[in-house]
């Protein structure tokens, strides 16, 4: 599906600006995003590991916290650089 705005794939179509409207929902969408990248990064990066590892008798509940730590410390940053590009696109 060819995306509206930018014109996809197509190099004969030129890009075209969004409407306000439009702008708005890009600017929603990408604060959106960035409160999903900070919650994940505070509950799936910080709380629960630390909670699994404070509380943890056995090694294997540790590994998994650490494990969920880290993918969540490097999911965080990539959803918010999709933000970053939703936000370029209001720069026309």
């Amino acid at each position: 599906m060819r995306d509206p705005i930018d014109g996809g794939n197509d190099p004969t179509v030129s890009p075209r600006l969004p409407s306000d409207a439009g702008k708005e929902q890009i600017k929603l969408t990408a604060t959106y995003m960035n409160g999903i990248a900070v919650g994940l990064a505070l509950v799936g990066g910080l709380s629960i590991p630390s909670s699994i590892a404070l509380n943890a008798t056995a090694g294997h509940e540790q590994i998994f916290a650490a494990c969920v730590s880290l993918f969540s410390f490097g999911l965080s940053p990539y959803i918010h650089m999709r933000a970053k590009q939703w936000l370029r696109r209001l720069d026309g």
